[in-house]
């Protein structure tokens, strides 16, 4: 039931980010003479070993590492390479990609939010719902975790690699034609005519790499001190972008967005694209206390050191502004209303934002 509703969460999160990218919610004298919705294309991609990966054999066993020749315990307590003196051991583990493709209950989702967005329109055309195909999986890997340990008495070395986290949205949007009568203000020419499409693609991925070495040694026949060190490598990229190619009617004229003939700025889309990269240390001290037989009473304990960590990079993030579209309105006030335009004889100009979000990202761990 987790894994269901994280699923819903980022469904939902995507639908209105595709809800700010079209007009939606205009006065209810707008007419809408025709709405093809287009194909959705949603995936979402999630592996995650935080607290099921490599070493968990460690975990529940509250820090003990369990007395058998496991070769991970080098990731979460490294005393238990306490029972590995013999010879040289090696692990690994890999990953299928399993999922489930969106069921017919996300169509209905899809649904009810487009008859919830436009229900202030009078729909007087063809209307067609948007189409939604995808799933949601788990990725697969043909490595997602490797240890290995050898002994070199009275030591005990241990190394380590897996990929604690990766998540990926890839959400592709296209076909969303629509063509709307909106009131002009003007009693000469009482309406103006907007026909637009959207596209949009988002694709952001998040993804973690944790390399490890650990080094133990037995301190009398009953003591054992494990140390390791780690470093967790962090990446998060975006490349998403939105585009809305559209004309708009006016007396007799058609203006075009994003058209280069007209003296004025008139470009209207988004972009976030950019990455950040970077990461943190994590030191591990695990200790064994074995004070009768293995097979008894054992005592086992680790600390985690792990500041908080740091990636830097850069990200674009721009979006273009029409005045006479509002997302977010106050009591009273339209969405949509063509008054907001100063100048009539510039239709589809547009204003350019551009955010320039820090270079230096923080995760706190």
């Amino acid at each position: 039931m987790g894994h269901s509703t994280n699923y819903r969460r980022v469904f939902l999160i995507t639908i209105m980010l595709f809800l700010i990218a079209a007009p939606y919610g205009w006065a209810q004298d707008n007419l809408l003479h025709r709405f093809e919705g287009g194909q959705m294309d949603l995936s979402f991609f999630s592996h995650s070993q935080l607290l099921t990966g490599p070493g968990v054999s460690s975990v529940v066993v509250g820090g003990t590492a369990p007395a058998i020749d496991d070769p991970f315990t080098v990731f979460r307590n490294p005393a238990g390479m306490r029972y590995m003196q013999d010879k040289p051991y090696v692990g690994f583990t890999f990953k299928p990609t399993i999922g489930v493709q969106w069921p017919d209950q996300v169509q209905d989702q899809v649904n009810e939010t487009m008859d919830t967005s436009i229900e202030s329109f009078e729909r007087t055309g063809v209307f067609e719902y948007p189409e939604i195909s995808g799933g949601a999986y788990q990725r697969g890997s043909i490595l997602s975790s490797v240890a290995m340990t050898f002994p070199k008495f009275p030591w005990q070395f241990g190394f380590g690699y897996s990929r604690p986290y990766y998540f990926n949205l890839d959400f592709i949007y296209g076909g969303l034609t629509e063509h709307i009568e909106a009131a002009s203000g003007n009693p000469d020419d009482p309406s103006v005519q907007t026909i637009m499409q959207v596209k949009m693609d988002i694709d952001l991925m998040v993804k973690s790499d944790l390399w490890t070495v650990a080094v133990a040694r037995d301190i009398g026949p009953m003591f054992t001190g494990g140390l390791s060190i780690s470093r967790n490598y962090m990446s998060i990229e975006s490349n998403s972008g939105m585009l809305v190619n559209g004309s708009m009617i006016f007396s007799g004229r058609m203006y075009s967005f994003n058209d280069n003939s007209d003296p004025w700025y008139n470009n209207l889309g988004g972009t976030a694209a950019g990455r950040y990269d970077g990461g943190s240390m994590i030191y591990r001290l695990g200790g064994q206390f074995v004070p009768f037989a293995e097979d008894g009473w054992r005592f086992g304990a680790d600390l985690k050191i792990q500041p908080d960590a740091v990636l830097e990079g850069n990200m674009i993030l721009h979006i273009d502004e029409f005045p006479a579209l509002k997302i977010q309105t106050k009591e009273g006030e339209d969405n949509f209303d063509t008054d907001r335009i100063e100048d009539v004889s510039e239709l589809t100009k547009t204003y350019p934002n551009s955010y320039l979000p820090s270079n230096e990202m923080k995760i706190y761990t």
